[in-house]
């Protein structure tokens, strides 16, 4: 099953918890439609932007805000009652999401009903590899626990360069003990699998014995034992969102290969190549 089938399924699952004879509340969180499909929640919402071209938060509430309109609009039940219906914890957080999205209250709508420009269902087309890829076809490896050693940062989404994390490590690297020669420098990123935060934990480090008490400035990660896909960027940092783009929407997207777990990580190799490790499941 491709990564395109998986978002489909997702999204079959999400628009069936909608529906009025549906005996939940509607999904209402990217965890919990992550979950159905045995996605963690970073690699689930970076497929499903790549599939859908929306982001699945955004999704969620545009949809269920859509349908929540269509009853308002068609029939008499109470509004405190379609709020309850719709998954919202009281009528003035419903209220409040309703008129950011279409600038209107409810009850506006259902004195005086019309057509609203609300979240059409998403019926994403299957999508193709392209005929000539960003990079070249990944690898299929085996790692072996190791360790790495760094400074520990919270990246906030949308934060489009690390250059200043890696600038304040390479301050520092030197105090680091016990090195692995040669010496590997490693960015792991990891993520929690709840819509509270919506960033990564990032750890800008270089391969340790993972045994000498560090200073406590330092963060140790041991990363376990595991089967990942090995991509190969071959340009400068700066364009590695291109490659991150190519790996979620042409080649996740298309192929029968499954993201797993709740990290990643990029190796810079001697020779100037960035290497991206993600977990799959086998």
């Amino acid at each position: 099953m491709t990564g395109y089938d998986h978002i489909v399924r997702a999204i079959e699952a999400f628009e069936d918890s909608l529906v009025a004879e549906s005996p939940e509340v509607p999904i209402q969180t990217v965890a919990e439609l992550a979950r159905r499909v045995g996605y963690s929640v970073h690699h689930f919402a970076r497929l499903f932007s790549a599939v859908v071209g929306t982001p699945p938060k955004e999704y969620i509430l545009g949809r269920t805000l859509t349908e929540a309109a269509r009853v308002i609009t068609g029939g008499e039940t109470p509004l405190r009652a379609v709020a309850e219906r719709f998954g919202f914890r009281d009528y003035e957080t419903f209220s409040r999401a309703f008129r950011k999205r279409f600038g209107i209250p409810p009850k506006r709508l259902r004195q005086d009903p019309h057509p609203l420009d609300g979240t059409p269902r998403a019926v994403p087309a299957r999508p193709r590899l392209s005929a000539r890829p960003v990079i070249a076809e990944p690898g299929l490896v085996h790692i072996d626990e190791f360790h790495v050693t760094g400074l520990a940062f919270f990246v906030e989404e949308g934060v489009l360069s690390l250059h200043s994390p890696w600038e304040a490590f390479m301050r520092v690297q030197d105090r680091v003990r016990d090195r692995v020669l040669p010496e590997a420098f490693f960015q792991v990123s990891s993520w929690p699998e709840t819509d509270a935060l919506t960033g990564l934990a990032v750890l800008c480090g270089i391969r340790t014995d993972g045994v000498v008490e560090q200073e406590p400035l330092f963060h140790t990660r041991t990363i376990p034992a595991a089967t990942c896909l090995r991509f190969v960027h071959p340009g400068g940092i700066e364009t590695i969102r291109d490659t991150y783009e190519f790996i979620y929407r042409d080649y996740l997207a298309t192929h029968d290969v499954q993201a797993a777990a709740s990290w990643e990580y990029q190796h810079y190799t001697r020779e100037g190549a960035t290497e991206i490790y993600i977990p799959v499941r086998t």
